[in-house]
């Protein structure tokens, strides 16, 4: 995983992102919380906060391809 935080990127190769509800609210090394469900993403790709990304991502593409 690569994080942002206030100083930087920096790379969490065993990080976690736990959400409560539709909010995120912990990003980083092994969420120490209880879980309801978990969901494997290695080898995915994964944007929490954006909505449609792939149709925004595209668009910009198109654009900067024309």
């Amino acid at each position: 995983m690569l994080a942002f935080a206030q100083d930087g990127h920096r790379l969490l190769p065993e990080g976690d992102v736990a959400f409560d509800g539709d909010v995120i609210c912990y990003v980083g090394p092994r969420w120490p919380g209880p879980v309801q469900s978990e969901v494997d993403v290695r080898g995915r790709i994964v944007l929490p906060g954006f909505i449609s990304a792939g149709t925004r991502l595209g668009d910009g593409f198109a654009q900067a391809a024309s």
